[in-house]
């Protein structure tokens, strides 16, 4: 327990502490969150370095979709076919299997 609770009435030492919890768990999801984000954004960084592409690509959203589709299947610009509801979901599978054959060359 804080030793500046105990000078606090009960209600106020509930108070601080129900804060105190929020904070810690706030600050839990703020790693994880943080931690969900950073990896791919390495991830990517050194696929595209690989390809020989700038890696600040992985950082922009629509570029980093864009180079990845050019990488996959020459065309950029399919891209946008991840914007259609159903087809998007089935469309992002194959372009991560055909990402996987050009690096890895099966």
């Amino acid at each position: 327990m804080n030793p500046l609770l105990l000078m606090a009435t009960s209600e106020e030492a509930f108070l601080v502490e129900s804060i105190l919890g929020v904070i810690s768990k706030l600050g839990f999801y703020a790693v994880l969150l943080f931690g969900s984000l950073i990896i791919p954004i390495i991830a990517y960084w050194k696929l595209f370095k690989k390809a020989g592409i700038p890696g600040w690509y992985s950082i922009v959203p629509l570029v980093n979709a864009y180079q990845i589709c050019k990488m996959a299947l020459g065309n950029g610009w399919l891209f946008l076919l991840t914007c259609v509801p159903l087809v998007g979901s089935l469309f992002n599978y194959y372009i991560y299997y055909r990402l996987g054959r050009s690096i890895y060359g099966r």
